[in-house]
């Protein structure tokens, strides 16, 4: 993502128990930060125990990416990628 300039990370992939160390680096990094798309399929809640969820999966996995530090760059930079 560094190198090249046109390489992002999916953030579906981030958000899983397992990776949750990585993503911590990586929010903590403000290029890698903004280096993130949030491009998944379908979102997912992975955390419970970080927001209370409700019955909206999609309020739920925002609040949830708040939470942790992310923010609508993630949103715009899917946007600015695929040109929508």
């Amino acid at each position: 993502a560094r190198k090249y300039e046109n390489v992002y990370g999916d953030l579906s992939a981030m958000i899983t128990p397992v990776q949750f160390f990585d993503l911590k680096y990586i929010l903590k990094n403000r290029e890698l930060k903004n280096k993130v798309l949030f491009g998944t399929d379908y979102p997912g809640f992975p955390c419970e125990f970080m927001v209370k969820p409700t019955s909206n999966v999609f309020y739920d996995t925002y609040n949830y990416l708040e939470k942790i530090g992310f923010d609508d760059k993630m949103f715009n930079n899917t946007e600015r990628l695929l040109n929508i």
